[in-house]
């Protein structure tokens, strides 16, 4: 895998793999990592730690910002490499002060293949994000970058130093770099011996070497008693060397033992020799396809040895009825045939097995509604020069958001090949909405407060849609209020409005789009008039009173408004007085009123107007109704206008009446005599 693919591999995976998510094991995963595997002790109050029985290595429970039970305390914190090997040093958790940061392999021991989201035992390591952590191995190709291990789905990748990962820190030995006991004993080992039969007159030698902190010990017994064995043994001796034991044959077989041992492991060898009529046995040759003939020469395996002997005189070997060397995979009938002195033949099977190719599966993404990319895989060793694959990847059905296993299918270079499939997954992420808000219509409305207009135009949605109703609101509530697209004016000023759009399970919400309409300065003042008498009726004489109220219902301010009340002439002695209210200065006087008025938007000014009902100059007339007018206008020049002129004046009259007649109309009785 190249650079660029393992650095684009957890870019992929973290679209989408959210920080917490509930862990799946499928039915039927094998679990490496079982709760048997792991030993939690609390050194200290509320410091746990996990002994891994498997590796021996010590564990700290909680990631790094993490603690008390449960890990349940704090979050687990991202940090740069050097940071995260500097933390670790630093770190005295549990009383240790011996923390360190684990290497590569030792922090993929803590991957559970069986499970994924996270990969990770949860009962030895709780509250384990859904994250890559930091190993201290470096990234071989690219000294910038370190390796990281995703326990998402437990892979591998690179990562630049100075990115930010979670980290877990490990106390012990490093248990996966030093040689095991196994290898230790390469200095032990017999490394190599070989057995050559004898000619009537020659002496045959068997010849041993051995490493060199060997102590060796070679001897030769006669299995049968009437042989003729001349034995050149050697006792124990230490050092890199070659045993020679010199044989003369008889007619038996001969036990050689070879025995090699330090202070604390032996290893013995038993080789069987023979003199004459060797039985020549090939058993079964086992070799790995890789697409060329198969030759074998005069070498054939003795079971009781382990070793492979070469003997004189064999020719090669011939394959089944054609004698054609084979070059795929199968199993094919050898014979071999000995030369004099010696005499027989051996036929055997040489079995070409298939050739191992791991097969990995590239983790894929698109975004819902969109065409699925190619499924693509890498794969070690390469292939034999002229094979290819056949067939391709599949991936489980589904196009909502979310994960689908990435299967082998009927990829498959045919029958020469052993496939391992290690699969990934295809992640299908929410599609993202847009939304269209156009200018208004009307950008800029005078204020009319509780007036309302229309949202217009609406905005739209023209790419992946979720069908959910796109929402209107009003982010300057003060200035303005929507109710479905109509808006209510309040006040002056930016009128902003939102539009919103909800996802859903494949549609990430819309991100909000907003436009403004400007409320401006109002260009309308209803102005008002009011005229009320305090009567009905009236005598020639008596004093009566009118209420004029006039008003500015808004909602532009009136600077200079005309208030005119004309008296009638019937009244005389007109006095009047501004009473309350935006009152003009001066506020009383006597006869008709002319006046400028300041009326701000709700705002009146009430006055008094007093008169004393006068005779008419023609009798006739003496008994009717005596009005007072009013009226009130914009000042000259004024760039507001008043929407509704039908309230700009007013009367009242009050009916004069003859003496005797009560204010009901009705003549009163005569007096008694």
């Amino acid at each position: 895998m190249n650079l660029r693919a393992i650095l684009l591999l957890p870019i992929l995976l973290a679209i989408a793999a959210p920080v917490a998510a509930q862990q799946i094991c499928p039915a039927g995963n094998p679990l490496i990592a079982p709760d048997s595997r792991y030993t939690i002790t609390e050194p200290v109050a509320g410091e746990r730690v996990v002994a891994d029985a498997q590796t021996g290595l010590m564990w700290k429970q909680c990631s790094q910002g993490q603690a008390g039970a449960g890990c349940a305390t704090g979050s687990a914190t991202t940090m740069t490499w050097s940071s995260a090997l500097t933390a670790a040093n630093n770190d005295t958790w549990a009383g240790f002060t011996d923390w360190r940061l684990p290497n590569i392999n030792e922090l993929r021991s803590l991957i559970e293949s069986g499970c994924f989201n996270p990969s990770i035992n949860l009962t030895a390591f709780p509250a384990t994000p859904v994250s890559w952590y930091w190993p201290s191995t470096t990234y071989a190709p690219n000294a910038s970058y370190a390796w990281r291990v995703n326990f998402i789905l437990g892979n591998l990748g690179a990562y630049y130093k100075t990115g930010y990962q979670r980290v877990r820190l490990v106390r012990g030995g490093q248990w996966l770099d030093p040689l095991n006991d196994d290898a230790d004993l390469s200095e032990l080992a017999v490394t190599g011996h070989a057995l050559v039969p004898a000619f009537d007159a020659q002496t045959p030698d068997y010849a041993v070497t051995v490493g060199a902190a060997a102590s060796v010990e070679i001897s030769a017994t006669a299995s049968d008693s009437a042989a003729t064995v001349a034995i050149d043994s050697q006792p124990a001796e230490t050092g890199a060397s070659t045993r020679t034991v010199a044989l003369a044959y008889g007619p038996s077989p001969i036990d050689i033992l070879v025995t090699a041992e330090d202070s604390t492991t032996t290893q013995t060898y038993t080789v069987t020799a023979y003199r004459a009529n060797i039985v020549l046995d090939i058993g079964t040759l086992t070799q790995t396809y890789d697409g060329t003939q198969r030759i074998v020469t005069a070498t054939t395996t003795t079971a009781s040895l382990g070793h492979s002997l070469s003997y004189e005189g064999i020719v090669p070997a011939v394959y089944g009825p054609t004698a054609t060397p084979p070059t795929d995979a199968g199993s094919y009938t050898v014979t071999a045939t000995l030369d004099a002195p010696y005499s027989g033949n051996a036929t055997g099977t040489l079995v070409v097995t298939p050739r191992g190719v791991a097969v990995t599966a590239d983790a894929k993404t698109k975004v819902y509604g969109e065409a699925d990319p190619a499924l693509t895989y890498t794969f070690d060793p390469p292939l034999v020069v002229g094979d290819a694959f056949s067939g391709a990847l599949a991936r489980d059905p589904g196009e909502n958001v979310g994960d689908y296993a990435i299967t082998q299918g009927d990829l498959s270079a045919g029958g020469n090949y052993a496939l391992s499939f290690v699969g990934a997954y295809f992640s299908i992420t929410p599609a993202t909405q847009i939304l269209t808000f156009p200018t208004q219509d009307v950008p800029s409305r005078p204020l009319l407060p509780g007036g309302t207009f229309a949202i217009a135009p609406l905005a739209t949605n023209e790419g992946p849609d979720s069908g959910q109703p796109i929402v209107y609101s009003s982010l300057a509530s003060g200035v303005c209020t929507v109710d479905g697209t109509t808006v209510t004016m309040h006040a002056m000023g930016a009128c902003e409005l939102a539009a919103d759009q909800a996802g859903d399970t494949n549609h990430i919400a819309a991100e909000q789009a907003t436009q403004t309409v400007t409320i401006t300065a109002p260009v309308t003042a209803d102005l008002h008039v009011q005229v009320t008498v305090d009567r009905e009726r009236a005598l020639i004489g008596d004093v009566v009173a009118w209420s004029i109220v006039a008003g500015n219902a808004g909602p532009a301010d009136v600077a200079g408004a005309h208030l005119i009340v004309a008296p009638s002439a019937r009244l005389g002695g007109v006095v009047w007085e501004c009473v309350a209210g935006t009152c003009p200065d001066p506020d009383q006087g006597e006869g008709s009123i002319d006046t400028a008025l300041a009326l701000p938007s709700g705002s009146a000014a009430h006055f008094d107007l007093f008169g004393t009902v006068l005779p008419a100059a023609d009798g006739e007339d003496s008994y009717v109704p005596v009005p007072v007018g009013a009226s009130i206008a914009l000042p000259d020049g004024s760039s507001l206008s008043d929407p509704d002129g039908t309230n700009d004046a007013d009367s009242d009259s009050v009916l004069v009446v003859p003496v005797g007649v009560f204010a009901d109309g009705f003549e009163a009785l005569p007096p008694e005599p």
